[in-house]
């Protein structure tokens, strides 16, 4: 029995599709300054970041995290540039596109959906995109009353992927999803999502992907190759490829 067609590619944004490093570190310093906080170095943040510690190295009670977590994205968000697109990134979900499949975005930002995409459309994306789901889309973090941190809450991306399939009526085992963070594979995979790629463009190894089941690629830039549409005309881009006007 052959394979279903993927109907749905759900990209995760920050270190996917955007280049967002150097934006994050310098809100984070912002307003660990204003707040008083050790300013980490960016190898530390990162670090942190990943093993889910920064509250407990921070010394933040979970009042405190929401606060300051909420700040941090706010500085992110507001009075800074757009994060540029990784090299690749249009041709990537114009070949999802040209194969006839439904782009969503699937964010950890607590901002709003319209926010985002206004982001995507200052920097070639926001046509190439079906929907944006954001975790402010899908409520409050659910960190925020259970017993995990509130920075977890905010990265767990099971609400958000889960929503967007919604929205596009794709089954999770008719869909993929593409992320630099092997937790947002797991997230995926777990809601029975049949594809699951990783990107090398964030903190994470190939074994780290490889080790929970998914495929590894240096970066979106090979999405077309692996899909076998690399030399397609992508340029046309998925709204014209699928016969349909945005």
């Amino acid at each position: 029995m052959s394979a279903p067609a993927t109907e749905a590619w759900v990209f995760d944004l920050d270190g996917t599709l955007v280049e967002s490093r150097l934006r994050l570190y310098g809100a984070y310093v912002k307003v660990a300054t204003e707040f008083g906080l050790r300013v980490l170095s960016p190898a530390e943040l990162r670090a942190e970041i990943d093993d889910r510690t920064l509250e407990a190295t921070l010394g933040l009670e979970r009042e405190r995290a929401e606060v300051v977590l909420a700040e941090w994205y706010a500085a992110f968000t507001e009075n800074t540039p757009a994060s540029p697109p990784f090299a690749g990134a249009s041709d990537a979900l114009r070949a999802c596109g040209r194969l006839g499949a439904r782009i969503a975005i699937a964010t950890a930002r607590p901002t709003p959906a319209d926010v985002v995409r206004a982001e995507l459309n200052e920097v070639g994306l926001g046509s190439l995109v079906d929907i944006v789901v954001t975790s402010e889309s899908v409520g409050s973090p659910p960190s925020s009353s259970g017993n995990g941190t509130v920075l977890a809450g905010y990265m767990t991306k099971t609400r958000q992927i889960e929503a967007a399939l919604s929205a596009l009526d794709v089954a999770p085992t008719r869909a993929a999803m593409v992320s630099d963070e092997p937790a947002d594979l797991v997230d995926a995979a777990q809601l029975g999502v049949s594809r699951r790629v990783g990107v090398l463009s964030g903190t994470s190894d190939a074994e780290a992907f490889t080790a929970i089941g998914a495929e590894a690629l240096a970066s979106v830039a090979d999405l077309p190759r692996v899909l076998g549409v690399e030399g397609w005309p992508l340029r046309l881009g998925p709204a014209v490829a699928r016969g349909r006007e945005r």
